[in-house]
């Protein structure tokens, strides 16, 4: 175990983990023989990323339903930043930790269809609440269950592709977030839009009375608790290159992920700030498309999908393509220069997308937008697996969640709703304070990643060195 997790950008780390080896013996290597064949690894990755689409569907359909849910309930913008922000993922990220300390050592495809289940049950109760604390409980739960996924997730794609592909592969299972607000975006709008124009027919039983939007929750929670069953079809892969066979304790843990605090400081800030502008467009740009351009939910659907799909998808998988091909060419540091490179790119589109007066410019800026940023975030997980070692992937990555989370997911809707609050004054100013908020924190993410680059290389080098010590996994 200490050739393995005393690596590290700091040396106190190292020393403390060597004290403790005499009650944390170190043992042969889990497994450092053939990785799955293709077949097996890429039906991995598909389900989880299917998994994470699921998620992203839950997490996206209140952006769409807004201004039913403000009159419904007699909401503000502040009210409403908090609901799809703070409330989700303050609890989202705490729970990740214990979930991710599951992940390490307990079955991960058990974890995740737990969490599916637990998500799913949530976000149809949330058409049942009649006041703001119910929805805001819902909405914790639903926070709580998707917690159980990435930590997991993660995990087991760093078990079944070999480092040199692991970019490309987290960029895939990343696709998730695109495809799941796409989705949420098309066939929410287009239901809700629906329900709404038929709406008699539906106010039978025990949903008569119901609103439209309390509908849509429950049409779009219910099937989720089905798709769980399809985890049960994915083999656990086996974990690799693990130099003892016994769980390490929390202690242990804290001191190996301690051991490189500024790499992955810099990697939890970084995207988390490059996370602000994206969870801002998520969140906020139904309202302003509707509030400024006046269109109707089915037609803000249809576009913003379209653009998570395409620009969205392409952005995730282009961007581990990238820098998997910058990493074969000896750029250890490729994670954090792509993310550099399309966070300084991304900031004028961020502004300009919801301040120009043309519906065209601002759909094109917020493709562009969407797309370079996802150039970066949907990648940005391998980070965690090319400088942590096996036994605390999961836990690891889950505070890797916790300040992405609570940077990029609850500061991005909560500081838009304040500024149009109480700035502005004014709800259709939501795109003017959408462009400052999202703008800032693209160009403080690339100075947080540059500081970053020689902490990633120097961890990289030492999780490298620590692999030659011994057969630990087949790169």
């Amino acid at each position: 175990m200490g050739a393995t997790l005393e690596r590290g950008d700091a040396t106190p780390a190292s020393e403390a983990l060597a004290a403790e080896d005499a009650a944390f013996p170190a043992t042969p290597a889990v497994i450092a023989g053939p990785w799955p064949s293709p077949r097996v690894a890429y039906y991995t990755l598909g389900i989880l990323m299917l998994a994470f689409a699921v998620s992203f569907i839950d997490r996206t359909l209140l952006s769409l339903v807004v201004g039913p849910v403000q009159h419904s309930l007699s909401l503000s913008d502040t009210e409403i930043g908090l609901l799809q922000g703070l409330a989700f993922t303050i609890l989202y990220s705490i729970a990740g930790f214990p979930l991710g300390r599951l992940a390490d050592h307990r079955s991960r495809r058990g974890i995740i269809a737990a969490g599916i289940v637990a998500w799913s049950i949530f976000t149809a109760a949330s058409g049942f609440a009649r006041n703001y604390f119910q929805i805001l409980v819902m909405r914790v739960g639903v926070g709580i269950g998707e917690a159980s996924l990435s930590p997991a997730a993660v995990s087991m794609i760093a078990d079944s592709f070999p480092p040199a592909q692991r970019s490309r592969a987290m960029g895939f299972y990343s696709c998730g977030v695109v495809l799941g607000a796409g989705l949420a975006y098309i066939v929410g709008g287009s239901a809700i839009a629906y329900i709404t124009a038929h709406a008699h027919e539906f106010s039978l039983g025990i949903f008569e009375g119901f609103e439209p939007w309390r509908l849509a929750f429950i049409a779009i929670g219910i099937p989720g608790i089905l798709f769980a069953l399809l985890l049960l079809t994915v083999p656990e892969p086996a974990r690799r290159g693990r130099g003892t066979t016994t769980a390490p304790t929390l202690k242990q843990s804290l001191l190996a992920i301690r051991g490189n605090w500024r790499t992955m400081t810099a990697c939890t800030v970084g995207y988390g700030l490059l996370n602000i502008p994206f969870n801002g467009i998520i969140a906020w740009a139904p309202s302003y498309l509707h509030r400024v351009h006046h269109l109707g939910m089915g037609d803000v659907g249809l576009l913003l999908g379209t653009v998570f799909l395409i620009a969205g998808g392409s952005g995730q998988y282009l961007g581990g393509v990238f820098s998997d091909w910058q990493f074969s060419k000896g750029r250890k540091d490729a994670t954090f220069r792509t993310g550099i490179l399309v966070a300084l790119l991304a900031a004028p589109c961020a502004v300009i997308a919801t301040t120009s007066s043309d519906l065209t410019v601002n759909m094109i800026m917020i493709a562009l937008s969407i797309f370079f940023i996802c150039v970066a975030i949907g990648h940005a997980p391998s980070v965690v697996s090319l400088v942590c070692p096996n036994e605390v992937r999961g836990q690891t990555y889950a505070f890797y969640l916790l300040g992405l989370q609570m940077i990029g997911h609850s500061l991005g809707p909560l500081l838009i709703g304040l500024i149009t609050d109480f700035v502005f004054g004014d709800q259709a100013k939501v795109g003017a304070s959408m462009a400052i908020v999202g703008g800032a924190a693209a160009i403080a993410s690339a100075g947080v990643l540059f500081i970053g680059l020689p902490h990633l290389r120097k961890s990289i080098g030492a999780q490298e060195a620590s692999h030659a010590a011994g057969p630990r996994e087949n790169a």
